[in-house]
């Protein structure tokens, strides 16, 4: 299988920040993990602005910035965190600021706002069988998992309440597995490229790997041997926070 090495592409402009792990729907394969490890995770308003803070300090342009979770309209300070992103977005005109919801619910947002909406209507949905872990398969179980997958250019980085990612969906392997290494900088992340520490160590576990060999959209769920042992246990590690 040819890999191709997304290293050049790993410094991105754009961010999906989890400010919450609440969720109205448990999809199955929700790459959050959200059915078999449910959470009440959120980022406080002061982490968020923490995140503001450092992108100011180290002069990064994000050019697209995502709120997501779970349903990021069910943070308990969504308003407060909307009043954040507005003052970011008054100073960064050029950043698009999206708020990915499932639609499942109401929703009122200002216009600067744009608002990404999968009008799902249940647990069944075309995802990604994120729960097999490449680790657990022969066909994939022997490739460089530092190389990463497209996952890193096509979603950019990930931030949730236990730090930064090379991308959202390693955040949920992280939580998961208790492996404790979200990154606490962003200047540490950057430039002191902490990332690529991270890659091999998620990369085995995330579905969306081998994604990109065998694209294998489904609707039903298949839980791996890793990801099973990972879910009996899920609950006992604690995560440091960002």
């Amino acid at each position: 299988m040819e890999q191709i090495d997304w290293e050049r592409r790993i410094f991105s402009t754009s961010i999906e920040i989890d400010i919450t792990l609440r969720c109205n729907l448990r999809c199955l394969n929700c790459d959050r993990a959200i059915r078999h490890a449910p959470g009440n995770e959120v980022m406080s308003v002061e982490q968020i602005q923490h995140f503001i803070d450092e992108t100011k300090q180290l002069g990064w342009k994000w050019e697209r910035l995502k709120l997501i979770g779970g349903e990021p309209t069910l943070h308990p300070q969504f308003d407060k965190v909307v009043g954040v992103m507005e003052h970011f977005h008054n100073a960064n005109p050029w950043c698009t600021i999206e708020l990915w919801t499932n639609g499942y619910g109401s929703l009122y947002l200002p216009g600067w706002i744009k608002v990404v909406n999968s009008h799902k209507t249940g647990i069944r949905n075309a995802f990604v069988s994120f729960n097999m872990a490449p680790i657990d398969d022969k066909r994939y179980k022997n490739l460089d998992f530092s190389k990463g997958c497209p996952l890193l250019e096509h979603c950019g980085l990930g931030l949730n309440s236990y730090g930064y990612y090379p991308c959202p969906a390693g955040s949920t392997v992280d939580r998961v597995f208790g492996f404790d290494i979200g990154v606490k900088s962003l200047r540490e992340f950057i430039e002191g490229k902490r990332w690529r520490q991270q890659l091999p160590q998620l990369c085995r576990y995330c579905g969306h790997f081998k994604h990109q060999f065998k694209r294998e959209w489904t609707r039903k769920e298949k839980i791996s041997a890793s990801w099973q042992r990972a879910f009996d246990d899920y609950g006992h590690n604690k995560l440091s926070l960002y």
